[in-house]
């Protein structure tokens, strides 16, 4: 341990972290198609979304996930900013609502499984409800029927997302706290599709993931404002944290144990996710 602790103080700036320099605005008329994605039994959706959301008109919906025809919402703030998903013709909401969550960026996710859905919010579990939405996610960011006039749909932006994600398992709250810390790295087991923008421009944002699932944009922008990314502590960190090292695993998500030359995630009981290599 005292030659692991010589490396990690010679090595500070060796860690592994992400830039987030980028982020996606959604107005009105705006989203991103990825290729259609049927849900698998049990799944997870996230992204971090600034807030307030866009309130164009009063008691607007404003979707994350949602399937292009039959009004399929897998995450939304519908009927009074209430949380939760739309199916079957109607609300389902998790008893969470937008006026409870303070402005800035926050983290959104979902975990279906076992016909009920859990709704997270900064990692803290906020409600659920009896159902999951089975039916395929074609879009992201603004419900879109092309079946209809522009202005029958296209008119429930989510605004600023960031750091989307969709898994085919369902993340435990510890997972979502982690990946909320610290986004994947895109070769996760079970990681259907990881959308990140750091593309900066262009029409595709690409997926991190060997999935091929990138996102088409149509007409939304690049923006530089973004949520905070904490994948690795500076040297004063490390020098004066208190916490516990709870476990370590590599970059496909597996428990291992220390190993130079090698990058690995430090998961600590506060919360944290370091990712660094030591070199030895």
């Amino acid at each position: 341990m005292r030659t692991l602790l010589l490396i990690l103080l010679l090595v500070p700036m060796m860690s592994f972290g992400q830039d987030n320099n980028y982020s996606m605005k959604i107005s009105q008329y705006e989203y991103l198609t990825i290729p259609s994605w049927t849900p698998t039994p049990s799944y997870t959706l996230s992204s971090w979304i600034k807030f307030p959301l866009p309130e164009d008109t009063p008691d607007m919906w404003n979707t994350l996930f949602v399937k292009t025809i039959g009004s399929h919402h897998h995450i939304y703030f519908g009927m009074g900013g209430e949380l939760g998903s739309y199916y079957a013709d109607a609300h389902h909401g998790c008893g969470y609502f937008e006026n409870d969550i303070s402005d800035g960026f926050h983290h959104i996710a979902s975990v279906a499984k076992n016909d009920s859905t859990k709704f997270y919010v900064d990692g803290n579990l906020v409600g659920s409800i009896g159902l999951q939405v089975i039916e395929n996610i074609d879009y992201i960011g603004n419900w879109y029927d092309p079946t209809t006039t522009p202005t029958l749909s296209l008119n429930q932006q989510m605004g600023i997302i960031d750091e989307v994600t969709i898994w085919g398992i369902a993340l435990s709250q510890q997972e979502i706290q982690n990946y909320m810390n610290c986004p994947p790295t895109g070769n996760e087991s079970n990681l259907i599709a990881y959308l990140n923008f750091e593309e900066g421009g262009g029409i595709i944002a690409n997926d991190l993931s060997p999935n091929g699932n990138n996102g088409s944009i149509t007409g939304a922008i690049y923006d530089a404002d973004t949520p905070p990314v904490n994948c690795h502590a500076g040297l004063s960190e490390l020098k004066n944290t208190t916490k516990q090292l709870i476990k370590i695993i590599d970059v496909l998500g597996r428990e291992t144990p220390f190993k130079p030359n090698t990058p690995l995630l430090y998961i600590y009981d506060d919360g944290t996710v370091e990712r660094k290599v030591v070199l030895k």
